[in-house]
């Protein structure tokens, strides 16, 4: 029925004219607003928080802090279904509040205020004692003996290990004539930056704990709320409306357990929580940082022999997704170039950073950074850089090109190399090398290149068909043609 047709958005209208209702505008302006107070050490323990002046500040109702806790409910945060296998669930290791901090923005304390200026002047009233540990910011040196500890159940501070083994990388790279490629390729952590900040309110509703959150996930907020609180999934209740954006990192709960526990702890007072854009950019999640090693042995006519990957995910303090987003992009390093012998190694690793989580595209962008980057040394070490062929012909027993690339600073060499082995269907494999020798992609340029084919088929006498292949500036491109030798 609406083959062919343009099909309007059903929320377009109310968007475009601002009609649209996000959760602020859901909120009712009786709520209290809840600031959370973030850890200004990386590693360590909170030893005391004398709330004594903040809680003087007229329009201050409470202060919460990480000792206010009395029960303590771990609880995971990934935006994860439930399973009921103990060892496929997400790893529980957060609290509402805590005194164990293990990054700079941990949540150790919460303000419940009248308004926004009363809660922001109690924030700054606080006054915070802490014990300060030794931190680890860099992966590898996290994973080392000795390194500072963040958490005791994870040894050298892997969250985890998992392989990939194909073939026999050991013997393959033993094949005569192959050509070492290697290198080390890094992404850094990005914030999702959507235009809306987390934001949620919570309110008693008979004997339920009702919450409207911006939220990617409202089912499993549920759930994990009633796992934070220690209270029936049934008695809480997830209303999601419009979100301003999430990009992942509203496929994490975030503060919904403490917005929830705050509002149990003032008789079940509308509480709101929203969390100012410098909190969202430390303390809610980022895209994991990762370090990649890769060692490819590649024959001389550009097929691989063997590959092996190490990668070094950057978890940050907690959990979260986890080891999910590493063990995605090992997972795809087999998939893409035909390689028989491939080892794999992917490592999720704690540090005392920011806690990284879901984000758009779920570690494929940092495996094909780190993949296609590691591709072009290869065409580099190779002289198969990107060209494009727009023209060719035979005439007089020679094959011309007129080629196109990038460049203007460097001169660039090209060739065409003859395969012993013929194609699947019987013709003669040639193959057209460009060569840049690193030159930057300044401008676009033309040239004329011929090869004598009489010397390469001296002994043809009737015709041979040529099957041509080389790399595109978008993918690997193909040319058949005939040749037949001048009488």
């Amino acid at each position: 029925m609406y083959v062919g047709k343009k099909v309007t958005r059903v929320d377009a209208y109310d968007k475009v004219i601002g009609r649209t209702r996000y959760t602020d505008d859901l909120c009712d302006k009786s709520a209290y607003v809840a600031r959370i107070v973030h850890s200004t050490i990386a590693n360590g323990r909170v030893l005391s928080i004398d709330t004594s002046e903040a809680e003087k500040i007229p329009g201050v109702v409470k202060v919460f802090t990480c000792f206010d806790l009395k029960e303590k409910h771990y609880y995971p945060t990934a935006g994860h279904p439930w399973s009921t296998d103990p060892s496929h669930q997400d790893v529980a290791d957060r609290l509402v509040l805590t005194e164990r901090v293990r990054f700079y923005g941990d949540d150790i304390a919460a303000v419940v205020a009248e308004d926004e200026v009363a809660a922001a002047q109690a924030l700054h009233a606080l006054k915070i004692e802490y014990e300060e540990s030794p931190f680890v910011l860099d992966v590898q040196e996290a994973m080392k003996d000795g390194a500072p500890q963040l958490h005791e159940a994870y040894p050298n501070n892997i969250l985890k290990h998992t392989t990939i083994r194909k073939g026999n990388y050991e013997e393959a790279i033993k094949e005569p004539g192959l050509i070492k490629v290697e290198g080390w390729y890094s992404t850094p952590t990005v914030q999702h930056c959507h235009i809306e900040n987390f934001i949620c309110y919570a309110e008693m509703e008979g004997d339920r704990i009702k919450i409207v959150s911006s939220t990617q996930i409202p089912h499993i907020v549920r759930r994990v709320v009633g796992q934070a609180l220690g209270i029936d999934w049934g008695k809480i209740r997830i209303i999601k409306p419009y979100i301003g954006g999430g990009f992942g990192n509203k496929q994490d709960i975030l503060y919904e357990p403490l917005c929830a526990w705050l509002c149990t702890q003032l008789n079940g007072h509308l509480i709101k929580l929203d969390v100012p854009r410098e909190e969202t950019f430390v303390s809610t999640r980022v895209r994991h940082a990762i370090q990649s090693h890769i060692i490819s042995w590649v024959r001389p006519d550009g097929t691989f022999a063997a590959r092996k990957l190490e990668a070094f995910s950057d978890q940050g303090a907690y959990a979260s997704h986890g080891h999910s987003i590493c063990a995605k992009g090992v997972g795809a390093f087999p998939q893409l170039y035909p390689c028989d012998n491939v080892e794999a190694d992917g490592y999720t690793v704690f540090t005392n950073k920011s806690v990284a989580g879901a984000m758009r595209g779920y570690g494929i962008p940092q495996a094909m950074w780190a993949v296609e980057s590691h591709t072009e040394e290869v065409a580099a070490r190779l002289g198969m850089d990107p060209i494009e062929l727009p023209e060719y012909w035979i005439a007089n027993d020679f094959i011309t090109f007129r080629f196109f690339y990038a460049g203007g600073a460097k001169e660039h060499m090209v060739n065409l190399t003859k395969h012993e082995e013929l194609t699947a269907d019987g013709k003669t494999l040639l193959e057209f090398r460009h060569h840049a020798y690193g030159d930057p992609e300044n401008k676009s340029l033309y040239g004329y290149v011929s090869f004598p084919l009489k010397e390469v088929f001296n002994e043809v006498t009737d015709s041979v068909q040529l099957h041509i292949k080389y790399k595109g500036f978008d993918e690997e491109k193909n040319i058949d043609i005939t040749y037949r030798p001048r009488k």
